[in-house]
């Protein structure tokens, strides 16, 4: 995977600077006399690795100058933005949340069949877009509170999914066999604030194997030090007859559910990282599979149009996700934070406009008046 690679290149480096830092901490203690600030000068270091790395996006954002034609659809985006503002974007996404998707489209049949293997009985599953299971049907069920999200402009195939319960992690897995899925993106942890918001469905420790259903599932590794915003465990999976398959799993760290984090450059990265071949399939999942993860893929989508020189509006994005997967950007700050990703993007592009300053000075002010869930 071209960029796995590209950050793997620096682990000899990173892991000697590791070294450095970690013989400095070790030396500079009471006992021995040393300066009790190398706690201090070892933060300072991973600080300025942290900037590294965001610098490193930016570089690479820079890298490929945009020529007019698509100059012309990141100005648009931003003259659309300097008109409608926060208040203009709160009534989109108010009107988002108001629309209804009727039947056939809106249809939830078989969810409404499959209770208890939904987390949540609010948040939907469409039948015509959802995920049917083939493998070991029957004896198993072919259901799966997933829809798939194609046709969009990303060149990836993505899956919305809610976060695995215990008794659907083995479908799970169907899935992802049946799909050949390169790349997990888990937006979630297994618990926050002492809430259960998804099942521990993968080994964490490397050579690790965990056995769901008639697939076997073994940590080849883990590299928690990757990006600072995300987690990388590569997967293998197999069920002992033909070639297993290897998926990449990027698990972010800190996204307050119903919420967003405080930058969106490391969502940039995650996704860069997840298209590491043509056509291949991306499992998206938070806890329910909507808020976060609806947040993920649109931006997947938008930023696909614009590499493609298409008119960017975030408003007609997600108006056309929530007809694949039901719900999805669940609340009005993660629908407001989806533009402030899109201008931190142009803005590592180097594209410099008054619009761009105004809205972040706006944007800081309004998501500190929106509070974190608990």
């Amino acid at each position: 995977m071209g960029g796995i690679r590209a950050v793997t290149k620096k682990k000899k480096r990173t892991a000697t600077r590791r070294r450095r830092r970690d013989s400095t901490v070790e030396e500079g203690t009471v006992e021995d006399g040393g300066p009790q600030t190398t706690v201090d000068e070892a933060e300072e270091d991973q600080k300025k690795e942290d900037k590294e790395k965001d610098n490193k996006t930016s570089r690479k954002c820079r890298g490929s100058q945009p020529d007019d034609e698509k100059k012309e659809v990141m100005t648009a985006f931003i003259e659309r933005l300097s008109q409608v503002g926060i208040a203009g974007l709160q009534k989109e996404y108010a009107e988002l949340k108001a629309t209804k998707i009727p039947p056939p489209a809106g249809a939830i049949t078989v969810f409404e069949a499959n209770k208890p293997k939904n987390r949540y009985n609010d948040v939907l599953c469409f039948d015509k877009t959802r995920v049917v299971l083939r493998h070991n049907v029957p004896p198993d069920s072919d259901y799966i509170h997933a829809n798939w999200v194609v046709e969009m402009g990303s060149p990836m195939r993505m899956i919305c999914t809610q976060g695995p319960v215990n008794d659907t992690v083995n479908d799970f897995y169907r899935m992802i066999w049946q799909e050949k899925a390169g790349s997990i993106v888990m937006l979630c942890r297994v618990e926050e604030h002492g809430k259960p918001k998804c099942a521990q469905y993968w080994p964490l420790a490397e050579g690790e194997t965990k056995q769901c259903g008639t697939l076997s599932v073994r940590n080849i590794k883990n590299d928690p030090k990757m990006d600072k915003a995300f987690d990388y465990t590569q997967l293998e999976v197999g069920d002992g007859k033909e070639a297993s398959i290897l998926v990449n799993m990027f698990i972010w760290r800190d996204w307050p559910d119903k919420h967003v984090p405080a930058g969106g450059l490391g969502i940039l990265r995650m996704l860069r990282y997840s298209r590491h071949k043509k056509d291949s399939v991306c499992i998206v999942h938070c806890s329910a599979g909507i808020g976060r993860t609806g947040t993920v893929v649109g931006l997947e989508i938008a930023m696909s149009r614009l590499e493609a020189k298409q008119p960017v509006n975030i408003y007609e994005v997600v108006k056309e996700l929530r007809t694949r997967r039901a719900q999805a950007v669940q609340t009005e700050v993660q629908y407001v934070f989806m533009h402030r990703v899109i201008c931190e993007y142009l803005q590592a592009k180097g594209m410099s406009h008054p619009a761009i300053k105004k809205f972040n000075t706006d944007y800081a002010n309004y998501v500190k008046t929106i509070a974190v869930p608990t």
